[in-house]
């Protein structure tokens, strides 16, 4: 075997004292060394000193609990006259439409002369558990018990299990990646990007189910060195200052990029191995990197774990001005009201309410202010107070918004089949261009990019005056 498909080894099993050296801080310089644990071996304390680090978790053998059928012969069965839209890895392509179990049937041989195609977030509207049903529970089987609570979409500590019944809460997973091994190491499956909430990615199926050969290679920088990279990258492409390179998606690292990356900024990822049975945790704010070795299924969900909240909100900020910039994009996490809501929940169970399912109209909450900006969730997501004091406190101040979560109505609601809730400013002008396209060509030019920078009070306003509709 050569050296390059060496699994790290695993670091000796801390008492619950010990907190592992390389989780006492976070470093531009990456350890050569990740911690690794076969499935039942990691600790809860390991597990939360590692994750308040930032540092990503390796964990082998989950093949054992896995529940269902993962391999393409199961899919071509069962779901293969869905129709999907693959893309080319090597040009971000859409590829021609085709059924799935054609798609599928590619995973099974092995071309030179084939295209690398991949399906990303599939299903990608669907709800996973409607669209496969008892693989949603297979693969949340498949998370260890030490984490399973920050993880799974119903863990207490997950801020985004705290969405009330009856608001719109946002689809973090999990989703299928399907994608074929990739030719050489200059075009990844998966370009440089950032995720602004925590993940966890399981390899669900690969060419080589014995674990000999790994299905993946992923490279996971340090959260602190996001600014060297985006510098890198703007000397590499010769890009301008107002690009985000990372933001963008468009660039992966080949293994030169990476040693003069090292060589001028001494700043080095964490390289993985992931094998058939391999589960990778990403913290939010990690900048990473895919490319897949062979032929692989893996399947993904995301989270927001408190510990890591910080880095998620100083990052919504950063893709907000992204999207602002870039005049595409949507605001999914609604992060303000997932940390209320977050919040809320907290203190109803120091107030002593263990049920904590409630209706959108019993849930008391205020706009927030603008211009508080990120103090005002860090605030509320570090708040010491928790007393039923408090909490009552809390429930009788704020008001009541029955669509919090869909805070912008489709003037074109009653004939909408979307039903005309909507999330955000982006989001709106998405669906008109998409669902309204002459409402669309009224706002488009000029006024298009004014409406981009209004705020969510005064769009309306605008938007209705733009197309006439204003009494």
């Amino acid at each position: 075997m050569s050296a390059p498909y060496l699994r790290t080894q695993p670091l000796p099993l801390p008492s619950s004292q010990r907190i592992p050296d390389d989780a006492t801080m976070e470093h531009k310089y990456a350890p050569q060394t990740l911690p690794v644990y076969s499935a039942g071996e990691l600790s809860r304390n390991q597990f939360l000193c590692l994750w308040a680090a930032g540092i990503p978790i390796v964990l082998t053998q989950a093949q054992k609990k896995f529940q269902g059928h993962w391999d393409p012969g199961y899919f071509i069965t069962h779901y293969g006259k869905l129709s999907v839209t693959p893309i080319d890895c090597e040009t971000d392509r859409e590829a021609p439409r085709m059924a799935a179990s054609n798609f599928f049937a590619l995973l099974l041989k092995r071309s030179d002369q084939q295209a690398t195609l991949k399906l990303k977030d599939w299903p990608p509207k669907a709800d996973f558990r409607t669209t496969f049903g008892r693989l949603d529970y297979g693969f949340f089987r498949s998370v260890p018990v030490e984490c399973a609570d920050m993880v799974c979409k119903g863990g207490i500590y997950n801020l985004a299990a705290h969405f009330p019944e009856g608001a719109v809460a946002p689809d973090l997973g999990p989703k299928l990646y399907i994608a074929m091994g990739a030719k050489g190491d200059t075009n990844g499956t998966t370009k440089l990007h950032l995720d602004v909430t925590c993940a966890i990615n399981i390899m669900m199926w690969s060419e080589d189910t014995t674990s000999r050969q790994p299905g993946a290679e992923w490279q996971i920088f340090p959260a602190d060195s996001v600014d060297d990279l985006r510098s890198f990258l703007r000397e590499e492409f010769s890009l301008s200052s107002d690009e985000d390179p990372i933001h963008q998606q468009h660039y992966y690292l080949s293994h030169l990029m990476l040693t003069r990356l090292r060589e001028k900024y001494g700043v080095s990822p964490w390289t993985i191995y992931q094998y058939f049975g391999d589960i990778v945790l990403i913290p939010a704010g990690c900048p990473h990197q895919v490319r897949n070795l062979t032929h692989a299924i893996k399947a993904a969900c995301d989270f927001v774990s408190p510990q890591n909240l910080h880095r998620t909100i100083n990052l919504a900020a950063s893709l907000r001005t992204h999207r602002i910039a870039s005049g595409s994009g949507e605001d999914l996490l609604q992060l303000q009201a997932l940390v209320w809501f977050g919040w809320l929940a907290m203190a109803a169970y120091a107030d002593g309410q263990t049920n904590l399912i409630w209706n959108i109209g019993d849930v008391g909450i205020s706009e927030p202010n603008p211009d508080q900006g990120e103090t005002s969730l860090q605030t509320i997501a570090t708040s010491p107070e928790s007393s039923s004091n408090t909490a009552k406190r809390a429930r009788k101040k704020a008001k009541i918004l029955p669509n919090l979560a869909c805070r912008i109505t489709c003037p074109f609601a009653g004939t909408c089949s979307m039903g005309g809730r909507l999330r955000s400013v982006l989001g709106t002008l998405d669906h008109l261009r998409d669902s309204h396209p002459e409402a669309y060509q009224k706002i488009d030019g000029p006024s298009l990019k004014e409406l981009r920078n209004t705020d969510d009070d005064h769009f309306v306003k605008k938007l209705l005056d733009l197309l006439g509709l204003r009494e």
